[in-house]
C-alpha cells in the first residue's frame, strides 16, 4: 500500500514538473529563435548485481522520475519582418554575442542598436560580434548584411565601409548535448565543442520564429493535467485505505 502511495505521489510530482516545462514552452510561442524543451523520464531500475536487500527494496519503489528537460534544436520557420536589424540564420548555427566578458550563442536575431551605437540583443544586454570577436558598431549608418553574413555600413554620402563576417558557430558533428541554457534566449557551450560555420546563410529583414507548436504544447498540457489529477486521486484513495487499515488494526478484537 505504501509502495502504491509512493509511486502515485511520484507520478503526480513528475506530471507537475512536466506541466511547468510545457507551460514555459507555450509562453514562448512568439519568442524569436526559442527552442522548446521536452521532459525526459527515466525508469529507475534495481541494480542487477551487487545490491543489498535494502537497495533492491528501495529501487523497487523508485518507479519513473523526470531525468531531464531535453532541448529541441529544430529550426523554426523564417518570417520576413522588413526590419533592417533583424537577422535570421538559415539552417544550422548560432550568432555569437558577448555579455559581461563571456561568449554566448543565440538563434534570436531580433537585434537593435543600443544607446552607444553597438548592435545588441533585444534586451540590450549582449553585443553582437563579428568573426574576429569585435562588437559591431552600427551607429546611424545604413546597415547591410548579405546572404553570407558579411556586414557593411553605408554612410549618408553612400560610402561603403566593410566590417567583416558575422561570427556564427555550431556544435561539432551536430552534437548539441553540451549546450546549456542561460536564460534570455542565450546558450553556452565549451569552446572545444563548437566550430565556426564558414558557409553560413543569413537573411536580413527576417526572423527565425519560435520552434514551439502551440497546438502540440496545448495537447501535451491537457495530457499532463489529466495524468496529474489521476495520480493525485490514487494518492487520496490509498491514503484513505491506509487510514482504514490502521483504524481496523486499532479496533479491539470482537468490537
Amino acid at each position: 500500500m505504501l509502495k502504491g502511495m509512493y509511486l502515485s505521489a511520484t507520478a503526480a510530482l513528475n506530471q507537475a514538473e512536466r506541466f511547468d516545462i510545457l507551460s514555459n514552452n507555450l509562453a514562448n510561442t512568439n519568442t524569436a529563435g526559442f527552442k522548446p524543451q521536452r521532459p525526459v523520464f527515466a525508469e529507475v531500475l534495481a541494480k542487477a548485481t551487487g545490491a543489498t536487500f535494502n537497495e533492491r527494496r528501495l529501487n523497487a519503489l523508485a518507479g519513473a522520475n523526470l531525468a531531464a528537460a531535453g532541448d529541441v534544436f529544430t529550426p523554426g520557420d523564417i518570417e520576413y519582418s522588413e526590419r533592417v536589424y533583424d537577422l535570421a540564420i538559415v539552417d544550422e548555427g548560432f550568432f555569437v554575442v558577448e555579455r559581461d566578458g563571456r561568449f554566448y550563442y543565440t538563434r534570436a536575431g531580433n537585434f537593435r542598436v543600443g544607446p552607444d551605437g553597438y548592435l545588441v540583443t533585444s534586451d540590450g544586454a549582449a553585443h553582437v560580434l563579428l568573426e574576429n570577436g569585435v562588437p559591431i558598431v552600427a551607429g546611424s549608418s545604413e546597415f547591410e548584411v548579405d546572404s553570407r553574413g558579411f556586414v557593411t555600413l553605408i554612410d549618408a554620402q553612400n560610402n561603403r565601409q566593410p566590417l567583416g563576417y558575422l561570427w556564427v558557430m555550431r556544435p561539432r558533428q551536430g552534437d548539441y548535448s553540451q549546450m546549456t541554457r542561460h536564460g534570455d534566449n542565450l546558450w553556452r557551450a565549451p569552446a572545444a565543442s563548437m566550430e565556426r560555420v564558414d558557409d553560413q546563410k543569413v537573411m536580413q529583414g527576417a526572423l527565425e520564429k519560435s520552434s514551439v507548436s502551440a497546438v502540440h504544447e496545448m495537447t501535451s498540457l491537457i495530457s499532463a493535467m489529466r495524468a496529474y489529477e489521476a495520480a493525485f486521486r490514487f494518492v487520496k484513495i490509498q491514503d484513505e485505505a491506509l487510514a482504514q487499515a490502521v483504524s481496523d488494526l486499532a479496533r479491539p478484537l470482537g468490537a
